[in-house]
């Protein structure tokens, strides 16, 4: 990747991550704009399908400063109910779409959050920042 972006003069490289414990290699510093796991996909996909009610990371980009978590709304969940105005998202997060059975919805103020939802948030920072958003999204608005 190197090569290709110094010799070669590639404007974009995109790595195949085989092996987990190499993933530290592929940075910018080595010539990678974006690294690719297989490995890592599929774990994150397994986990989104069977995981409803906890925060599950998806995917991280810019090495790593940014990710793509989903959370699946379980029935009786504080959240259900609820205007996406309400949730109190920090500053470094957004909530981008929500899924539901009836297709795609991009998030409006007055749309409310149904069972079943898959919402996906872009969090700058650790899966742990999005976990403690939703869980503190969870406690505020469950006191109501």
């Amino acid at each position: 990747s190197l090569l290709a972006k110094t010799e070669f003069g590639v404007d974009r490289v995109v790595a195949r991550v085989n092996d987990m414990r190499n993933a530290w290699l592929f940075t910018e510093a080595w010539g990678v704009d974006v690294a690719v796991s297989a490995p890592a996909a599929l774990v994150a996909a397994i986990e989104g399908a069977i995981d409803i009610g906890h925060v599950v990371r998806l995917m991280e980009l810019r090495q790593g400063q940014v990710s793509l978590a989903k959370l699946t709304l379980p029935e009786g969940d504080p959240l259900v109910g609820r205007r996406m105005r309400e949730l109190p998202l920090p500053k470094n997060t957004a909530l981008a779409v929500v899924i539901r059975e009836s297709g795609i919805v991009f998030p409006a103020p007055d749309d409310a959050l149904e069972a079943g939802d898959e919402m996906l948030f872009f969090v700058g920072g650790s899966k742990s920042q999005v976990a403690a958003l939703v869980e503190g999204a969870t406690e505020l608005l469950g006191d109501r």
